[in-house]
């Protein structure tokens, strides 16, 4: 089938059907009024900025900008300002062209400078994705891969090379893509006889090559050779892919799992139809719900196992059981189980409190004298707690940060883990700052409180903690600094921040 799908795409390349992408009419606006331009970055969510020292100083990015603006109507903003003629505009937005300065703001909050290549498809490809990754192809060590944009550049490159291709699918997000990528230029940088290539799939315009190539996971790796596609098998390391490269063959399939049961003699596997009779004569029995295929479940099964065989070898009464909860759903959805594993007590087949502990011996321990444990603590909320920071709401978020210079603030979940971590710091960091430095102010935004969901997902908050400087409450940059409290006052009391 892939065979068949790579002969037709090369044959609708070859004869000319895939079209080109269609521009559209649009153009530069030049600026050079204040108010305009604040009314522009407010009203619009994808604005490009470029400041000019002199009229004529961004004379070599004319042909680009003017392209780019053609192929964005629409999608964004580009506007030039020049900065001889309107100073006021420049100092008011912190520009100082020498001689071209170009700023990112998105939804009416600066957002970067722009930095990357002078050329039309770095700056189109930031301004779809202004707050993205750079662009693989754009990075100094992946000059050695060659990289394609869209099928009509793959089926181009099947047609003039006379070598195998090994061709690495990717989504720009991905992690194990992330830590592949140098590892992969630099066995291109190796290799002659086959050409190591790669392509963002993850763009909408590649569905149709994640669907041929059946593609459901970062990275994808095929090697073609005429067309005989053969997924890679090697380890993602430099010399795998090289070693791999010299013998091409499919990885193996993975040997099938064995059954739980077979490996735990000493464990009662239960099952929808066996499970209160065998329950009801146990005054005493821990029941284990889990997931085949569940790391952590996989990761107790041998302490599990080994508490069940002491359980018999000590004479401690009780019994230690498991259910597969993909299998015996109708067990697991009575007793409300929701992740895995799911390890509960039972007397005589009733339910009486969920066990949470892990290791042998803690089990072991528990079935001498199974008790329930009391109930955690009831944790008082962050923003109930003494200390420097100030915690806001909808309501006054914007009225507080246009009252201090700089502001930090901490949008996160009270359930989150790194958030609890970071709290202390970020607290003692506070009381420092409050004596030391009183323009400044640490705050704090419980995004999962009443109203504050709204406003953390209009700051661009997506993951927890996220930490954000403010300057009187205007352009908002993401903290990427550690989350020690000395590092906290260090990022607040330099002033360099305050350019941001």
């Amino acid at each position: 089938m892939l065979a068949q799908y790579l002969l037709t795409c090369f044959l609708i390349f070859s004869l000319g059907l895939i079209a080109a992408e269609p521009v559209g009419l649009g153009s530069v606006t030049l600026v050079n009024d204040l108010k305009e331009l604040k009314r522009i970055v407010k009203s619009h969510n994808n604005v490009l900025l470029v400041f000019q020292k002199k009229k004529n100083s961004a004379s070599d990015w004319n042909q680009i900008l003017t392209e780019v603006s053609n192929q964005m109507i629409g999608q964004a903003s580009i506007v030039k300002v020049d900065c001889s003629a309107e100073k006021k505009a420049c100092k008011y937005f912190k520009a100082s062209p020498s001689p071209v300065q170009i700023q990112h703001y998105k939804d009416g909050k600066f957002n970067v400078n722009y930095d990357r290549k002078k050329s039309v498809k770095s700056l189109r490809s930031f301004l779809e994705d202004p707050t993205g990754d750079v662009p693989w192809d754009e990075e100094p060590t992946a000059e050695t891969v060659t990289h394609l944009a869209n099928q009509a550049e793959m089926m181009q490159l099947f047609k003039r090379t006379r070598v195998p291709v090994l061709l690495m699918f990717y989504a720009p997000w991905c992690g194990h893509c992330k830590r592949l990528k140098p590892e992969y230029a630099s066995a291109a940088a190796e290799t002659k006889d086959t050409v190591l290539a790669a392509m963002d799939v993850d763009r909408e315009e590649n569905a149709g090559i994640r669907q041929a190539f059946n593609i459901t996971g970062y990275p994808t790796i095929i090697y073609i050779k005429g067309n005989e596609p053969i997924p890679y098998g090697g380890t993602f390391t430099k010399d795998g892919i090289l070693s791999w490269l010299k013998n091409p063959t499919p990885p193996k399939a993975p040997e099938p799992e064995k059954d739980w049961a077979e490996e735990a003699p000493d464990v009662k596997f239960l099952t929808d139809n066996n499970f209160v009779t065998s329950l009801a004569q146990q005054s005493s029995a821990l029941v284990m719900f889990y997931a085949p295929w569940c790391g952590h479940c996989k990761a107790m099964k041998p302490a599990y196992q080994a508490a069940a065989q002491q359980l018999k070898q000590l004479g401690i009464p009780g019994l230690l059981a498991a259910v597969d909860a993909t299998k015996y759903r109708k067990t697991a959805e009575q007793f409300k189980v929701t992740g895995f594993p799911s390890v509960k007590y039972f007397q005589n087949a009733e339910y009486k409190f969920d066990f949470n502990e892990r290791a042998e011996d803690k089990i072991v321990e528990f079935m001498k004298d199974p008790k329930e444990p009391p109930p955690p603590p009831v944790e008082v909320p962050w923003s109930e707690e003494p200390s420097e920071v100030h915690h806001l709401a909808h309501g006054n978020f914007a009225d507080f940060l246009k009252k201090k210079r700089r502001t930090l603030v901490m949008f996160y979940a009270p359930w989150c883990g790194h958030c609890k971590r970071a709290k202390p710091e970020f607290t003692k960091a506070a009381a420092e700052l409050a004596a030391s430095a009183p323009k400044t102010a640490l705050a704090a935004v419980d995004c999962t409180s009443g109203e504050n969901s709204a406003l953390c997902q209009a700051e661009g908050v997506s993951g927890y903690p996220t930490i954000k400087h403010y300057y009187f409450g205007k352009r908002a940059t993401d903290y990427a600094g550690g989350r020690e409290a000395a590092e906290f006052v260090k990022y607040m009391t330099s002033e360099d921040k305050v350019e941001l």
